[in-house]
């Protein structure tokens, strides 16, 4: 009775077991459909078309936040009938609902996560699991250290331990390394594989002439420190992903190569959900012989309160322009030395002269003699695309104090025109005198920059630069160090988390000299390198397991031949040799 009752027992349990992997199988079968694959592929394909089209009328930047603050979008359906394309087209007032961006990124992880639960099974049994799982929690470690290691919050990020001329000698060294072990490999290779080995040769020829052309040249073969930057971190995505790929290699064995592809591919897609939630992005515009302490975020504003009164220092009271344009109620920040009450909002503004038939809702200050009238806001596909430049009519109230009620001090017209040329209105609050005006959201940075020199090169005949670069000034408050820099187009500088690019050049009116910096924040900069090699080592892999089953299947078939034909392969054994050949040197062509 008791052997009935443990069978009895066991039974039970697995028939449980096999139950929930078949709840899980069901749930995750179609989640893992490959239709599932092509449809979220072509929906966001026409996603993206549908930005392209929206970005006729709307910024990048907002089409951004629409797409990832929220689940779904509402895309007007008069987006599809550009003026351009269709100028007698009746106007459409209904709208479409869409996956957003986010949405479709976090379906295609889905699907992927699903197909590689369903199809790809862990090989590994025994020692060799335990094995290939230590080693690919190493290898995760060491992707993560390669990708966040990079960052320094003090100094400078991104460059190697050596100068860049002796990493270019290691450089050397190790294509030396991969020609002399391509031609070991071409001589130790089974003598039946004559194809294996004159690739393998062809690689190692091919390697010793790029070699021997280097040593040739000598220092005009060098490729710069700008090209060498990228083949760092190109170096160390690539160790990264083959300890990866060593893992994957013992557990998953012939498909190591199309998991490692997966995960490079699944990369890329968290990268752009990690960069727009953590990614941050200001801009410095400065003229030659200028030093400043501070950035601007082009896509907020904020309005200020300055008081002037220490000779030494401002002290500086703000509200975001986003919290001013939300509401027409009086805003009561502690902040501030008064309350504000928006009473009317321009994201996008011309300043005008007040005409004889103007509407003015200034009652005092510079607002009595201009006026803010309504402007587009700047689009996508513009052709110069610009900054908005924001205005606001805004009424100012002063606290209840003791027996004095609140009363308004007046509605002033605050503009980022009108502050960006130095000029803001004064008033008067308890006794002291506060200046007023809408500006850029501005941020401090512990460090200040100073503009030597920028020079441009310009296309003939145009005055349009076709290069430009930057000399400045590093001037670490901080640390107290002060180092010269140089950045220029695709040729940024990495420091305290932060990348400088060249993204403008331009000569005011007196012919001085202005450089635009954009200063990006975005901690996972080294995602996309890691992610792109793993894709370019995964395929390289898998292209090389197809191509040497291919080779052994040929062989075979080959065998038999000789074998039906008494030994003489005749016309069908050559056959073999026209694809064979093709599929080498397309690898060839792909490896080299």
């Amino acid at each position: 009775m008791a052997m009935n009752s443990t069978a009895s027992t066991f039974d039970k349990s697995a028939a449980g077991t096999t139950s929930l992997t078949d709840i899980l199988r069901t749930i995750l079968k179609p989640l893992a459909s490959l239709r599932l694959t092509v449809g979220l592929l072509a929906l966001s394909v026409f996603i993206i078309w549908a930005i392209t089209l929206q970005q006729a009328t709307l910024d990048i930047w907002e089409l951004k936040n629409q797409h990832f603050s929220s689940a779904f979008v509402s895309v007007p359906a008069q987006t599809f009938l550009p003026a351009k394309w269709f100028p007698n087209a009746p106007q459409l007032d209904f709208n479409f609902i869409f996956p957003s961006g986010f949405t479709l990124i976090v379906a295609m992880l889905i699907n992927l996560t699903s197909a590689h639960v369903l199809r790809f099974k862990i090989k590994a049994k025994g020692a060799s699991l335990y094995i290939g799982i230590a080693v690919l929690i190493a290898a995760s470690a060491l992707t993560w250290a390669i990708i966040f290691n990079g960052q320094d919050a003090q100094g400078f990020q991104g460059k190697p331990p050596i100068p860049w001329e002796r990493m270019w000698t290691f450089l050397q060294i190790a294509v030396l390394g991969l020609g002399i072990g391509a031609i070991v490999a071409a001589v130790i290779v089974g003598g039946d594989r004559t194809i294996e080995r004159i690739g393998y040769g062809f690689i190692g020829v091919l390697l010793f002439a790029v070699l021997g052309v280097s040593l040739y040249m000598g220092e005009e073969a060098f490729i710069g420190d700008s090209a060498m930057r990228i083949l760092w971190q190109l170096a160390q995505s690539t160790i990264a992903a083959l300890a990866v790929l060593a893992g994957c290699m013992l557990l998953f064995h012939r498909k190591a190569g199309i998991v490692l592809l997966h995960l490079g591919i699944a990369g890329i897609l968290f990268n752009e959900i990690f960069v727009t939630v953590t990614n941050e992005e200001h801009r410095v515009s400065l003229q030659e012989g200028q030093t400043v302490h501070h950035a601007v975020d082009l896509r907020a504003t904020e309005f200020v309160a300055i008081d002037r009164s220490d000779s030494e220092y401002d002290e500086m009271s703000v509200l975001p322009g986003s919290l001013l344009a939300a509401t027409s109620e009086p805003i009561d920040d502690p902040q501030l030395p008064f309350k504000v009450r928006m009473v009317e909002y321009f994201k996008n503004s011309d300043v005008l002269r007040v005409g004889p038939h103007a509407e003015n809702k200034a009652t005092a200050g510079f607002g009595l003699s201009f006026v803010a009238v309504y402007a587009k806001p700047a689009a996508g596909a513009d052709v110069d695309v610009g900054a908005d430049r924001a205005s606001a009519y805004v009424e100012i109230i002063e606290r209840a104090s003791g027996d004095s009620p609140q009363k308004s001090l007046g509605v002033y017209l605050v503009s980022q025109a009108v502050y960006d040329n130095g000029f803001a209105d004064t008033l008067n609050v308890g006794g002291k005198d506060y200046q007023i005006g809408l500006r850029f959201k501005t941020v401090y940075k512990p460090y200040s920059i100073a503009l030597k020199d920028t020079r441009a090169e310009y296309y003939v005949g145009t005055d349009l630069p076709k290069w430009f670069s930057s000399d400045f000034v590093i001037n670490d408050t901080e640390s107290g160090i002060s180092s010269d820099q140089t950045i220029w187009m695709n040729n940024p500088l990495r420091y305290r988390d932060e990348t400088f690019y060249q993204v403008r050049y331009g000569q005011a009116d007196d012919k001085t000299e202005f450089s635009g910096i954009q200063i990006v924040k975005n901690k996972g900069w080294m995602i996309p390198y890691v992610c792109c090699m793993f894709v370019v080592v995964g395929l390289v892999v898998q292209f090389q397991q197809t191509l040497s089953t291919f080779l052994t299947g040929s062989r075979t078939r080959s065998k038999e031949l000789l074998a039906e034909n008494g030994g003489a392969g005749g016309p069908n054994g050559m056959k073999l040799w026209g694809p064979t050949l093709l599929l080498l040197g397309v690898f060839g062509l792909y490896y080299g």
